[in-house]
């Protein structure tokens, strides 16, 4: 009997402890980040994996260029153009209404109205 309750108890508690590994994988592969702002009358959106950080300087409302920080990457997302600091540039249309920068593995990704920019 008694060890029947042990074993019941182990398998709770390994149960438990697998249950809890799965949810923070989950939480680390699928949870992000994400901060939004205004350039030039534009919507910004930067997301960042859950760990990988964002940091947004100089944004407001009325301003015309701003710096954002994903996942250690700069970029300076301008009235004209996004440029991915010593990557690439994209340049943004006038009908342009969003911009979102996105970090993956690896690489920060520039959606313009929900289509990749290249």
């Amino acid at each position: 009997m008694a060890n029947d309750v042990r074993s019941a108890a182990v398998t709770v508690v390994v149960g438990f402890l697998v249950l809890l590994m799965v949810g923070v994988g989950l939480f680390i592969g699928v949870g992000q980040v994400e901060g939004r702002s205004t350039v030039g009358g534009r919507q910004v959106i930067v997301r960042s994996g859950a760990f990988g950080g964002i940091g947004i300087a100089d944004a407001s409302a009325s301003s015309k260029s701003m710096k954002v920080d994903v996942g250690g990457r700069l970029v300076l997302v301008g009235a004209d153009e996004i440029e991915v600091v010593g990557v690439r540039k994209v340049s943004l249309a006038p009908e342009c209404q969003k911009v979102e920068i996105v970090q993956t593995r690896g690489d920060v990704r520039v959606y313009l109205d929900g289509a990749e920019a290249k």
